[in-house]
């Protein structure tokens, strides 16, 4: 689960990075820069942050698939796994609105604000209590 917060979490700062790059390239034209980053570096932060965010799901679903742990803890595993395939839907949506610079600068906010990133995260409670 470590590792999976940790790339989930390098992923959404990634993102958050990203906007705030793009927003400040949009502004200031290809000389911009945002802590340490250049407007150059824009298409190599999308690239770092979509594989972190693959690698959690990937992650989440070697947790389902390796040892037997994991089935004594949830009386319905396959509904773990459709939360991966949520998250990995959710994970390309929110780079794709990143990338066609709608994304404000935290990736959070715009989960709390964005309805069908609420209905995603809503559907993926949903699954992982079921689950149990």
């Amino acid at each position: 689960m470590i590792a999976f917060c940790l790339f989930l979490f390098f992923s959404l700062a990634l993102i958050k990075r990203y906007a705030e790059l793009a927003h400040n390239r949009d502004r200031q034209g290809p000389s911009a820069h945002a802590r340490g980053y250049e407007a150059v570096d824009l298409p190599i932060v999308a690239t770092f942050g979509i594989a972190s965010g693959y690698l959690a799901v990937l992650v989440l679903a070697m947790y389902l698939t390796i040892g037997r742990t994991f089935s004594r803890l949830y009386s319905q595993p396959a509904l773990i796994a459709l939360t991966g395939v949520l998250l990995l839907y959710w994970i390309s949506y929110v780079w794709l609105v990143a990338n066609r610079g709608q994304m404000p600068e935290d990736p959070v906010l715009f989960a709390l604000r964005d309805g069908r990133s609420r209905v995603l995260v809503l559907l993926m409670g949903i699954c992982a209590w079921l689950a149990l």
